[in-house]
């Protein structure tokens, strides 16, 4: 009888399932890690937004906090329920463009569509909707920034595990990417021009997602996703939309071109229409709006019929807003080291004291206090230096040369904002895509190379990471809570409460003492003004840099003022008022007189005149307020002389502080026969307690 051989056959197919099974056990384990480190990171990162963004030194926590200009999306949408686009004439103020008789917004559909369900059902939330739409574009961002992050990783390392240390870095990586970016200082003032910015970053993140995974393995879903975000984000800013198109035709093409693979070809016609249909959807609505395929003339928007620098800016431009003019200046501005200003009161790090400077003889429409990309965001910087050299290497890792083409098209984001004539804090939002991808990217092949190696690297590789991530979040928070000139006195106030308990020392050395207020301060700068009289704060404004502006003070916040600035009146109307009749003056100061102006039967608008040249905004005149024979109103007026600015509130309305300037102030006297008489009834003035706690 034969010896049977020895059965190694089980044994061999227990070594070859082994293996897979641990391989599978550890993509699971890898991506519950991650999942996990991601959405603790990201909830941290998550509460100082909501501070900044919900109260900002105003003393409440308030979800719909309220500033100007934030009811444009409100209005566009409530025109959208008319079927039509065009908006009510004077509706959205100086941003309104004229065409035709009709007025319109440059802002596009997209935020105005996802407010028309509540806005459907109610008018109590009409201009207070942008903080709650900040904060889905703050969450549509975190999740697909997390997804694009672990699909990265996917493509340069496969399915290596990811340990310990690796996903911390990736931790931390995302809460530079949000906690540690722009989002924060867009967060400090939830108008539409912030909150424009909040999304189109959020969505071309998701864009890049999808168009990362339509290259990686072509699919319906993966197709699906690619074509709604792009049309999103279409609808939402032109720049990043015009990218993101970009984005899918070269996909289309590298797919067309790909002669190897029958199966991919038959993905570019999709791909390309992908692309396509968003930009039909934009060049539609452009036409629209503004008579032409591309852009709009910006001769057209009513603040250029106010502003006498705004038609000096065009002209010397050739009557546009884009030129390669202003490339030296914006890549200066947007991309010089060091653009940070470090102070002695907390948070120590703010924004730079003066605007961006201007390279050359150009004019540009407004330049502001701006940080740059490496001063604020340098672990995202770094990073995506890296990852550039990663991907267009002859050899990169794994297969990250798949992320070539939408690296490029996240690049083209920031096309739009280094060619025009604006430089602002919020537009380094529209790099924040392409920081976002490099950043992964080269983290991600960075591990890739010190993974298994000795542990000293992964650990300094670790700390490096943590350390920058902590100082772009800090710098970032910094930039966002110090003052500018969209606070209010109840903000600038607060902030100056906080530092009295932060760092006192360091802000009474820092307060000037003088008789009058200068026109131009630093950025920042602290000034008591007359011994109490008045403290204020600089914000170096770009618009006080216009000449005949500075004498407006418009680069000042009031901490506080003199008590004896205000006044209490009361008037009473002593018979009914028409709107055929003349303005019944309240108030003089100076040249300038606070009127009532009869609107209709016993309605009354509240008004300066005149009109202050250069004319201001909002001009200075109030809502429309209802009266009755024989009942009185009381109107709150602040004159600050420090300013030469009047504010002027009551009836349930008021406008200010608009420039007023210099004079005596006095009541009109009440004439026999008038429609009104005036009473001062002014209580008893208690002197500034913060003005006191500064050492004047």
């Amino acid at each position: 009888m034969p010896i049977q051989s020895p059965e190694i056959t089980q044994p061999e197919s227990e070594d070859v399932t082994e293996p897979s099974s641990l391989s599978v056990r550890s993509e699971v384990d890898s991506r519950r890690r991650f999942t996990a480190a991601a959405v603790i990171a990201l909830s941290l990162a998550t509460i100082p937004f909501l501070w900044i963004l919900w109260d900002l030194w105003t003393g409440t926590v308030n979800p719909f906090r309220q500033i100007s200009e934030a009811n444009f999306y409100d209005v566009q949408a409530r025109a959208l329920f008319g079927g039509h686009i065009s908006v009510p004439r004077g509706s959205i103020g100086i941003e309104g463009f004229v065409r035709g008789g009709r007025e319109y917004t440059y802002f596009s559909l997209f935020p105005s569509l996802i407010r028309m369900p509540v806005l459907g059902l109610t008018h109590s939330f009409d201009g207070r909707l942008t903080p709650f739409s900040m904060v889905l574009a703050w969450t549509t961002l975190c999740a697909f920034a997390s997804l694009l992050l672990w699909r990265v990783r996917i493509l340069v390392r496969g399915d290596s595990m990811l340990g310990m240390s690796e996903t911390v870095c990736c931790a931390f990586l995302l809460v530079a990417t949000t906690a540690g970016s722009v989002l924060m200082f867009l967060a400090a003032t939830p108008r539409v021009f912030q909150e424009e910015l909040a999304w189109s970053s959020a969505l071309t993140v998701g864009v890049l997602f999808a168009l990362v995974g339509m290259v990686e393995r072509p699919s319906g879903r993966r197709l699906a996703l690619l074509g709604t975000l792009t049309l999103l984000v279409a609808l939402t800013r032109g720049p990043n939309g015009y990218a993101c198109i970009i984005g899918c035709l070269l996909v289309a093409g590298k797919f067309s071109w790909d002669h190897q693979d029958s199966g991919t070809r038959r993905w570019a016609v999709p791909v390309l229409l992908a692309g396509l249909v968003p930009l039909a959807f934009m060049v539609a609505i452009n036409f629209a709006k503004f008579g032409q395929v591309f852009g709009f003339s910006e001769a057209d928007q009513v603040w250029t019929q106010l502003s006498a620098h705004r038609r000096l800016y065009l002209a010397a431009n050739g009557g546009g807003a884009f030129g390669l003019q202003f490339l030296p200046s914006t890549l200066l501005a947007y991309l010089r080291p060091g653009a940070l200003h470090i102070s002695g009161i907390f948070p120590f790090i703010t924004l730079p004291q003066s605007p961006a400077p201007v390279i050359g003889h150009v004019i540009f429409d407004e330049t502001d206090p701006t940080t740059s990309i490496p001063a604020s965001m340098p672990l995202l910087t770094i990073l995506a230096f890296w990852g550039v050299i990663t991907v267009f290497r002859r050899r990169p890792a794994g297969r990250a040369a798949l992320i070539r083409l939408p690296l490029l098209a996240a690049l083209a984001c920031g096309g739009g904002v280094l060619l025009i004539g604006f430089i602002a804090n919020r537009y380094l939002a529209d790099f924040l895509p392409f920081l976002a991808l490099g950043s992964m990217i080269g983290m991600v092949d960075i591990w890739q190379r010190i993974d298994g190696n000795h542990r000293l690297r992964p650990v300094a590789f670790t700390f490096a990471i943590c350390a920058l991530a902590a100082f772009s979040v800090w710098a970032n928070v910094g930039s966002a809570i110090t003052p500018t000139g969209d606070w209010s006195t109840e903000q600038a106030r607060h902030f100056v409460s906080a530092q009295l308990t932060l760092s006192p020392g360091a802000l009474r050395s820092g307060v000037i003492h003088t008789p009058t207020l200068p026109e131009l301060a630093p950025s920042q700068s602290l000034f008591d003004v007359g011994n109490c009289s008045g403290v204020y704060i600089s914000t170096s404004s770009a618009s006080t840099g216009i000449p005949g502006w500075q004498a407006e003070h418009l680069g000042w916040l009031t901490v506080s003022q003199n008590p004896a600035f205000s006044r209490v009146l009361r008037v009473t109307l002593l018979r009914p008022v028409t709107g055929l009749e003349a303005p019944i003056p309240i108030l003089s100061h100076g040249m300038s007189k606070l009127v009532m102006v009869p609107v209709g039967y016993n309605q009354i608008q509240l008004a300066l005149e005149p009109v202050p040249l250069p004319p201001s905004w909002p001009p200075p005149v109030s809502g429309v307020i209802d009266v009755t024979t024989g009942s009185y109103l009381i109107l709150h007026v602040v004159i600050d002389p420090n300013l030469d600015q009047i504010s002027v509130a009551g009836g349930g309305t008021a406008f200010g502080p608009s420039f007023a300037g210099s004079g005596e102030t006095s009541l009109v006297p009440n004439l026999p026969g008038g429609a009104v008489t005036v009473s001062d009834i002014t209580p008893a003035a208690t002197n500034s307690a913060i003005c006191q706690k500064l050492g004047s």
